[in-house]
């Protein structure tokens, strides 16, 4: 895969993962889903 096929297609990939529910964004693309609480 060429280099910037390769960072297209994670371009991609993280616009997929952005709109799944769950999923907040942080400042600078950082992107996070809190799985589970840890406190009953």
């Amino acid at each position: 895969m060429i280099k910037k096929d390769y960072a297209e297609a994670n371009r991609r990939w993280l616009a997929e993962k952005a709109k799944e529910e769950g999923v907040k964004a942080l400042p600078h693309g950082i992107y996070y889903k809190h799985l589970k609480d840890d406190q009953p």
